[in-house]
This record gives C-alpha cells, sequence and structure tokens, in this order.
C-alpha cells in the first residue's frame, strides 16, 4: 500500500472547522478535542459505531433499545407505511402505535444493517488492475469486488460490500450484520411528520416531528440488540457540542471543475425540468382521483423534496462566488502540483481526460439513462420485470462475471424484494410510465430505432395503461416463481411487462458497458491520480467524498445569523410555537389526536434543533448525539444553505435540522398513548425505598 495514503487513513486532521464526514477508521480525535472539548475514546468509537444502522430504503437510524427497537425517520419508512396501509387501515393519513410486540406489522422488503468490520483491502484492487485498462480495468474490478464480497453470501445475517473512497485511491471492505425481518412499531400521522409541508422543508423554525419506530426481530421473536444508544435524559441546550453518526449518500467536493460544469449546465437543469413535469402530473391526477389521496401526497412530498433540495444544488453552482471559490480551490491544487516535476508528470492530463470522457459521454447521455438506467420506464413493475430477467441470466455465471446487484451475496436482499406483498398502486404506476414513455419520444424523437422499438405506432400513455393493466407481476407469488424457476420459468413467461424488458435488453446492457469503459473508468483513473496529488500536497487534512457508508461529523447546537441586519435564528423551537403556528387548514393543521390532547401538551417541549453539522442526503434519520454519545435527537433536514452542501461546506450558515429527543418521548407519552415505548427508550429510574419510608 501507498505510505501516503497508510498515513492518510491513521492520522487525525489537523483541521479545526466542524466540516467533514469523517469515517470510523480515521476520525479527527485531536481535532475533536480541541474545537469541543470532548475526548473521544475507543470505547466510546465502538459503541456508537456499532448502534449506529443504515436502511435499506437510503436512510439512516440507530438502535434504541436492547429489544431491538429501531429510530429513524417517518419519510425513512413511508414506503413501508404505504404498503401496510388498506382500505379501512390507513396507516399513512392515521399513523400507527403497536401496543405490545404482537401488534407489530412487518415492513416488506426492509432491511436494517449495521456495521461490523472494516477491512483495508487497497493492496488487493492495486495488484488486481496493475497495468490494465478501460475494460479489462472494469473487468478485473468487478471479479476481485464479486470475490471479496461472495463469503457473506453463505451467512443470510451478513453483507459484505467493497468500497472505494478519495476517487479509487483507497478500497475497504465493509461487512454489515444484517437484519431482514423489521416490523413497524409507531409511526405518527403523515401530515404531522411532514408538518409545514412544502413551505416549511429545508427552512428553519421548523416543527415536523418526522420520527418513526422499528424493531428488529429474530427467530420470531424481537432481537436482542446489546449495543443499543442510550437515551439522553439531560436534553440538549443551544452551545452544547453533539455529533450525528449515519450514512451520507453522496458529495462531490473532491470532484473536477469540468463535472461540476456538468452537473451545473446539463443534469441538474434536465432532472428539475423532469420533476417539475412529474410533479404538474401528480397534482392533476391527485385533483381528479377517487383514490387514497394519502399515498399520492406521499409521492408528492419526495418529489417536492427533490425539486427544492436539487434548486438548491443548482442556485449554488450558479452562485459566482460560490463557484468561483471551488475554480480558485482547483486552480490552487494545480499549481501546487506543478511545484513537484515528479508528480506533474503523474497527473498529467489527469483533469483533461475527465473533461473528454464527459463530451464522449454527451453523445449519448440520453439512450443511456433511458435505457440502461432504465428512466424511461420507471415504477415498481418494469423493476420487478428487469431483476427477474437479469437474476435468471446472470444466476448462471460466474459470480465475477455478474453484473452488479446480482452476485451471490446480493442475491438474498433481491429476493425478499421480489417477494413483497405490498400492494402496488396501479394508478401511479400507469401515470409515471406513461410519463418516461413520453418523455422517451420527447428526448430521441419519435424516429429513433430504439423509440420505434418500444412504441411503434402506440400512444406512451396508452401503452403504459396497458401493460399495467395486463402484466402479473402485481402479484408476489407470481414474481417468487419467476424467480425460483429462473431461465426456464422466465423465458416461458408470456408476460407484457417481462417481454417489454426483454426487448431492450440487449441495447441497455451495451450502453451500460460503453458507459462503463468510455465515461466511468478514464474518470475513476484520473481521479485516483488527481487524488493521490492532493494528497501529495494537502497531506492528511481531507476526508472522502460521502457514499452511504457510515460518517461522523462533529458541531454544536446553534442557530445562524442570516444578514448583518437580522435577528440572529435561534437554534431551539418548541411545541407551543407549534401550536401558536396552527392554522387549522393544511400543511399547518393539527392531527386530531394532537387536537385532542392539545391541553396536556407541555408546551416548553423542545421541537426541532439546528445544529452545525456536515451532512447532505442519507443522513435523514442520523442519531443527534450528545458528548456521551446518547440519543439527544433525530437529524431529518437541513437549512436552505445545506443545500450546497454536495458541494462545499458553508461555515457559518449551514445547518443540520433534527426532531429533539424530548419532542419524541412527549410526543409518545401525552398524544399517542404509548407511555410502554417512552419507557422502552427511557427506562423509569427505580426509586429506592428506605425501610422506614415503606408502607
Amino acid at each position: 500500500m501507498r505510505s501516503w495514503l497508510f498515513v492518510l487513513c491513521l492520522l487525525p486532521s489537523l483541521s479545526f472547522a466542524a466540516e467533514g464526514m469523517w469515517t470510523f477508521d480515521a476520525l479527527p480525535t485531536a481535532a475533536i478535542e480541541s474545537s469541543l472539548g470532548v475526548k473521544l475514546t475507543p470505547e466510546w468509537v465502538t459503541r456508537v459505531q456499532h448502534g449506529a444502522a443504515r436502511l435499506s430504503s437510503g436512510c439512516s437510524a440507530s438502535f434504541v433499545s436492547e429489544k431491538g427497537l429501531v429510530l429513524t425517520n417517518h419519510h425513512c419508512v413511508r414506503g413501508c407505511i404505504s404498503q401496510l396501509s388498506k382500505p379501512g387501515r390507513d396507516l399513512l393519513g392515521l399513523g400507527f402505535t403497536a401496543r405490545r410486540p404482537a401488534q407489530e406489522l412487518e415492513c416488506p422488503a426492509l432491511h436494517v444493517q449495521q456495521l461490523t468490520g472494516m477491512e483495508d483491502v487497497t493492496a488487493k484492487v492495486e495488484k488486481a488492475v496493475e497495468g490494465k485498462k478501460g475494460k479489462a480495468r472494469a473487468d478485473a474490478m468487478r471479479a476481485l469486488k464479486a470475490s471479496l464480497e461472495a463469503p457473506c453470501s453463505e451467512k443470510p445475517e451478513q453483507r459484505c460490500e467493497v468500497v472505494s473512497f478519495f476517487g479509487g485511491g483507497r478500497h475497504v471492505l465493509y461487512t454489515y450484520r444484517r437484519y431482514t425481518t423489521v416490523k413497524l412499531v409507531w409511526a405518527p400521522e403523515f401530515p404531522t411528520a411532514a408538518w409545514g409541508g412544502y413551505a416549511d422543508n429545508f427552512h428553519f423554525p421548523r416543527f415536523g416531528l418526522d420520527a418513526a419506530l422499528l424493531r428488529v426481530w429474530e427467530n420470531g421473536k424481537p432481537a436482542t440488540t446489546p449495543q443499543a444508544l442510550g437515551i439522553a435524559r439531560e436534553p440538549l441546550k443551544a452551545g452544547d457540542p453533539s455529533f450525528v453518526a449515519g450514512h451520507p449518500g453522496g458529495t462531490e467536493r473532491q470532484v473536477t471543475m469540468a463535472q461540476l460544469t456538468w452537473q451545473r449546465d446539463v443534469v441538474l437543469p434536465s432532472t428539475l425540468i423532469e420533476l417539475a413535469e412529474l410533479r404538474g402530473l401528480l397534482l392533476a391526477h391527485r385533483a381528479t382521483t377517487r383514490g387514497d389521496k394519502t399515498v399520492v401526497d406521499a409521492r408528492l412530498r419526495s418529489i417536492e423534496n427533490g425539486l427544492k433540495a436539487l434548486s438548491g444544488r443548482h442556485k449554488a453552482l450558479g452562485d459566482p462566488s460560490f463557484f468561483a471559490k471551488l475554480v480558485e480551490e482547483e486552480q490552487r491544487l494545480r499549481r501546487e502540483v506543478g511545484k513537484n516535476p515528479a508528480q506533474a508528470q503523474k497527473v498529467k492530463g489527469a483533469w483533461e481526460e475527465i473533461e473528454e470522457a464527459l463530451t464522449t459521454y454527451a453523445s449519448f447521455r440520453d439512450e443511456h439513462r433511458l435505457f440502461a438506467l432504465a428512466q424511461a420506464f420507471p415504477g415498481e413493475l418494469f423493476g420487478h420485470a428487469r431483476d427477474l430477467m437479469r437474476a435468471a441470466v446472470e444466476k448462471d455465471k460466474p459470480d465475477g462475471l455478474r453484473l452488479e446487484g446480482y452476485t451471490q451475496a446480493e442475491l438474498p436482499a433481491l429476493q425478499a424484494r421480489l417477494g413483497s406483498t405490498a400492494p402496488v398502486r396501479a394508478d401511479l404506476e400507469a401515470l409515471q410510465l406513461g410519463f418516461g414513455l413520453r418523455r422517451m419520444r420527447e428526448l430521441l424523437g419519435a424516429d429513433h430505432p430504439l423509440v420505434q422499438r418500444v412504441l411503434g405506432r402506440e400512444d406512451p400513455e396508452a401503452m403504459a395503461e396497458r401493460l399495467v393493466k395486463t402484466t402479473r407481476l402485481d402479484r408476489h407469488q407470481t414474481r417468487l416463481a419467476l424467480f425460483s424457476g429462473g431461465m426456464s420459468a422466465v423465458a416461458k413467461s408470456d408476460d407484457p411487462m417481462l417481454l417489454l424488458a426483454a426487448e431492450i435488453e440487449m441495447e441497455a446492457r451495451t450502453l451500460a458497458a460503453r458507459y462503463r469503459e468510455e465515461v466511468e473508468t478514464p474518470i475513476r483513473a484520473a481521479s485516483q491520480r488527481i487524488a493521490e496529488a492532493r494528497f501529495a500536497v494537502d497531506g492528511t487534512n481531507g476526508y472522502p467524498d460521502a457514499n452511504f457508508t457510515l460518517r461522523l461529523s462533529y458541531g454544536r447546537v446553534e442557530g445562524w445569523t442570516e444578514a448583518a441586519d437580522r435577528e440572529p435564528v435561534a437554534p431551539l423551537t418548541t411545541f407551543g410555537q407549534a401550536l401558536d403556528r396552527a392554522t387549522g387548514t393544511a400543511p399547518y393543521a393539527l392531527a386530531p389526536s394532537w387536537i385532542r390532547a392539545r391541553s396536556r401538551i407541555r408546551r416548553e417541549t423542545p421541537f426541532n434543533v439546528s445544529s452545525s453539522h456536515d451532512i447532505i442526503g442519507g443522513n435523514s434519520g442520523s442519531p443527534l448525539l450528545n458528548a456521551n454519545g446518547e440519543v439527544a435527537g433525530l437529524v431529518f433536514d437541513g437549512n436552505l444553505h445545506s443545500l450546497g452542501g454536495r458541494y462545499g461546506y458553508d461555515v457559518p450558515k449551514n445547518r443540520a435540522v433534527s426532531v429533539h429527543m424530548d419532542a419524541i418521548l412527549e410526543s409518545l407519552r401525552t398524544i399517542y398513548r404509548a407511555s410502554h415505548l417512552a419507557d422502552e427508550l427511557v427506562p423509569p429510574v427505580a426509586v429506592k425505598v428506605t425501610a422506614e419510608e415503606s408502607p
């Protein structure tokens, strides 16, 4: 292994800023102690690592009782709640509380994972790809990755994943303990969790109870989870040091200006147009549908959240001063690298190679994302069809030659998704698929060979209606039978959704291979050389871009000052402020449960909290920890200034937003009649009675 890389992974950073999403094997402990006055012991780090969790829904979570209780956001399990709802049981709109374990409801296809081990495999990767380029390099990397992950497939409760950091400069094998039986225990009403709606999203003050409780089960009973984090008995207050342990999904702070320009000028504008159009379709559908509007509202919430988040990113990259800082940082790096002839020679042409790869991608981007990424075919049903077809093909191949997502280690999770008993909402499936097909025709043109092959002379919306109406893949029994039957069963099937997936599969694979060879592989190789140059210049003052691995962020409970002529934003809100804010109409209407309990609610209870933590999407559901490593809050959002956090951290104004733990406990006890859950989270302190005091 390169000596500089080894040093990077072991030494703490000298940075004193709250910026950073730090991996647990390279925490800047000295900087944390200097900045916050908190010394992180190895025991503290291990306990927090094992107490943190991540969800297969793309969110974070934490174990909060030794009986398998898991705390996360409501919006992270909204899919499960929708799936468990049915006519006469609107769990999304009315909320849910299990009074005892027997009443808990299993979430279809939701898994909870706990990080148990990290092994540096950089040397193995470098040996496997040494001297290889293009397709040969990509194939060698895929084969090694599969071989390293394969042992986990022998144990259903394990999952392994080879993760790359620093543009491919470091590779680590992550091992997870996987809980596959996950049940819903408590969730407030959707309007309460998302209180304030689109208007309040990414704003502060905030008043959202975006929280939910799950429980992991094993062998037909609640799992024993001694790794659970304790709940803070002392509430967080302004100025307190605090930490966030979660799984940030992705940042682009170490990419080149060519890549950021590509995001600003190509990716973000086109995505925003599509999201805005889909939002309009959903709003129109909501106005006319006679079905459950809560499910549509939840889908709308996701689309609107994406719109606001991506708009914020685009605004950040469009800000001349913000972008100029990023340009200057790259120019500084290139100047410093140029001072060392040997290093300059190693990195020569790397920035240009990335730009050339993106130029190449521009020539086939629409075809790639529409077909290889299936953006022309949105929805669950086509996803099931593609998974069934690919699983049938890939299962007969050696593990190292399979497509990503279909290795032996990944098949159990795939089978669980296919076996989900959750109902498929046919009207939303048809709406989304029709939108995707029409968008395909608009982008490529009606005469494009692939458009002709898919649509022929058929109308996009009519084709979507026909496919959704006639497919049998909405039935989990059908999906599982096809999965078990393999190639023989899939080849014999005349299901129209499967036939569509088969019709475009060759082109989809060809486009995916072209992307790997002409775009992904050269960008990764060039990025690795740039990363090496950055380390040579900047030493150990760095952390890797987020990639949905466990990270620790440190900071304090604090607000911010929006402008010199405005009052500072206070870091805490209260239940009383929320009650005063209620108007009786959406999105500020109180749920019936809150109206009934209004006179009993303690108005001074802290509700939401702002803190200076460096987070990004994927951190939703992360525990907000106090200095003792106890859960004192639950991350669910950021402020508007956090939206540019994908590209850089704004120290004065970027803030994370969490549900205060006192708000969750007060809600359970006072509003939802769930004191048994509050007591499981915070067991009552035993009162010692003396003989003289005994009755």
